[in-house]
């Protein structure tokens, strides 16, 4: 599947330069986010990559949870793990009835598993996991209108955002409210391409991107510009690379899957 995202007009969301009173993005950044912006407002889907070096570096396929129809959700559950989170405000689960698990993953605060009652079947399939979502990010819906527990996950995010906690939930809601969607986003980590019994890389993530012409972005490139834009400085994240640094990381990474492959093949014959 090969879901093309039409960019022109994106200069004209962030110039080349955009200042918030706290510092300047750089045109890079500014246009990556642009280009995830726009892409979350049409429909598609957007990888997103955590580089923050406490953790291991995984990209995880987004979409807008609002407006997720079931030819893309199948596309999340094909090239991922097939778990599929939803991040939403964290007001927004205490309203819906969605208390958090008795645990936490690496900052990730999993909310009681759902299905939506209506319009759905077993719960596990695309479409249903679309309903599901869509039902979830609906400021209507009322908890009486949810299975627990279910096939889809929610995430609570931090009631600052990216601000208060730079990881991927909270990264991917601060894209789909700048896109004028719901807050509510669909979340499914990529996995790996050349061994799918593992997670993506970073090479992997961008490689998979540029294939099927996806934007992607990354958390410290969305907190950075959400920092900028609340009018702060931007200091590099705790634990995040700093700038410049992660396009080296991409090239390291892509050098050192090139030399695996390479050592795998084994000598030439010389023929």
């Amino acid at each position: 599947m090969s879901i093309r995202i039409p960019l022109f007009g994106v200069k004209t969301l962030f110039p080349r330069r955009r200042s918030g009173g706290g510092g300047t993005i750089p045109a890079a950044i500014a246009h990556r986010i642009a280009a995830a912006v726009r892409a979350l407002a049409d429909g598609a889907p957007v990888v997103l990559v955590c580089t923050d070096r406490a953790d291991a570096v995984e990209a995880e396929l987004i979409c807008s949870a609002g407006a997720v129809s079931t030819t893309t959700m199948e596309f999340l559950v094909r090239h991922t793990s097939g778990f599929v989170t939803i991040a939403l405000p964290w007001a927004e689960c205490d309203r819906l009835g969605l208390p958090p698990m008795h645990y936490a993953t690496g900052g990730v605060e999993y909310a009681v598993s759902v299905d939506a009652i209506d319009g759905v079947g077993t719960g596990i399939s695309a479409h249903d996991r679309a309903v599901t979502s869509r039902a979830l990010a609906d400021p209507t819906s009322q908890r009486e209108g949810f299975t627990r527990p279910g096939h889809t996950v929610p995430i609570r995010t931090a009631t600052g955002g990216v601000l208060e906690r730079p990881h991927r939930a909270e990264a991917a809601l601060e894209l789909t409210r700048e896109a004028d969607q719901i807050p509510a986003a669909v979340m499914a980590t990529l996995v790996g391409v050349v061994d799918d019994r593992r997670m993506a890389d970073l090479a992997e993530a961008v490689d998979f991107a540029d294939r099927h012409q996806l934007v992607w972005v990354t958390v410290s490139e969305v907190h950075q510009w959400r920092t900028t834009m609340a009018g702060r400085s931007a200091p590099t994240a705790a634990g995040f690379p700093g700038a410049g640094e992660e396009i080296r990381d991409l090239d390291c990474a892509r050098r050192t899957r090139r030399d695996k492959a390479t050592t795998a093949a084994g000598p030439s014959s010389g023929r």
